[in-house]
Parts: C-alpha cells; sequence; structure tokens
C-alpha cells in the first residue's frame, strides 16, 4: 500500500497580494437611526425613574448619552471566528499573537518584519514565521499586500476598532479612485 502524500500548502510569498483590503467590501454592518428633527412635545426615555417631557417646536434636539468606556486596550473577536482559531495550528497561532500586537485601533493594516515576528514569537527561523503567515492567509484571518513587509487583517474575524469607521474610510478610498478612473 502507497501513502497518499499530502499536497504541500503554497508558500506565504506565493499567495496572491493585494493593493487594498480584500475584506473590506464583505464586511456587514448594521445600521441606526440618529438625528431627527420634532415639533411639539417628546418624551425623553425614562431615567432613574424620572420622566421628562420636553416641547421642542422643530429646533435640533441632542441628548447626551454618558456611556462608560472600558479604559484598557481590546481587540474584537467576533463569535464565528472561535472556531477557526481553535483550528488553527499553535505556529499560526503565534504568528496571528503578533498580528494582533501590531494592529493599531481603527485600522485594517499592519506593517511588520520577519524579524520582529521572531523576536515576538520566540521562533528560531524564518520559514516558522512564513509557514504561520501562509496558514492564516489560506484561512482568510490575513491577506498580503503589494507593500513589502504590510499586511491586511480580516475585519470580519477580528479588529481592534469601529469597524464603521474603517468602512467609511474605505469608501472614500473607492469613491476617490472611481472619481479619478472615470467610472
Amino acid at each position: 500500500m502507497v501513502d497518499k502524500k499530502e499536497k504541500e500548502a503554497p508558500s506565504f510569498i506565493d499567495l496572491p497580494a493585494y493593493a487594498v483590503n480584500p475584506f473590506l467590501d464583505k464586511v456587514t454592518l448594521g445600521s441606526a437611526k440618529t438625528k431627527k428633527k420634532v415639533k411639539g412635545n417628546i418624551k425623553l426615555p425614562n431615567v432613574d425613574g424620572v420622566e421628562v417631557e420636553v416641547n421642542v417646536d422643530g429646533r435640533d434636539f441632542m441628548v447626551n448619552d454618558n456611556k462608560m468606556v472600558d479604559q484598557e486596550e481590546f481587540i474584537k473577536i467576533f463569535k464565528d471566528t472561535l472556531r477557526y482559531l481553535m483550528k488553527l495550528s499553535p505556529t499560526a497561532v503565534k504568528v496571528m499573537a503578533f498580528v494582533l500586537d501590531r494592529s493599531m485601533p481603527n485600522q485594517d493594516a499592519i506593517t511588520y518584519s520577519v524579524e520582529q515576528c521572531m523576536q515576538y514569537t520566540g521562533f528560531k527561523g524564518r520559514q516558522s514565521v512564513y509557514d504561520g503567515l501562509s496558514e492564516l492567509a489560506q484561512k482568510g484571518f490575513i491577506a498580503r499586500a503589494k507593500t513589502r513587509g504590510k499586511l491586511y487583517i480580516n475585519p470580519s474575524y477580528i479588529f481592534n476598532g469601529n469597524r464603521i469607521v474603517l468602512v467609511k474610510r474605505f469608501q472614500k478610498r473607492i469613491d476617490k479612485i472611481r472619481k479619478h478612473s472615470g467610472l
């Protein structure tokens, strides 16, 4: 009986490279109503047993909503992502930790060097970094950028910040490209 040799995964350098983040057009966001003009009386939400009614007569009316926020740095890991993280190799998990550590708020890309990743992960050789990057790219967590030393992060899986800011910035870039190319 002959053992079937498993097909070797492509190296990171052989994977496609992108000029813009290829994941952004797949990000889905909900919507919420914001500000509207009203006439007459409006009732404000009941807060701590106090009911307030205000006559605004068509003027803009704003209610400040002070929210408590976490002052510690954090990264969002979306629920569906957990099952994919569990399937990563230990090498890919270490490289993913490096990618997350390098991510900046509301940015869809990181800059890196193989040496930085080796130092962060404790890998002794460059090939381990490339193996981890390749696995993460093949599983949709990251994508190679055309710019050397740059990676795109898939904000549908993991993101540092507010994806609404990111999608708005992406839309402005697309609109600018369309304007300049006559589309």
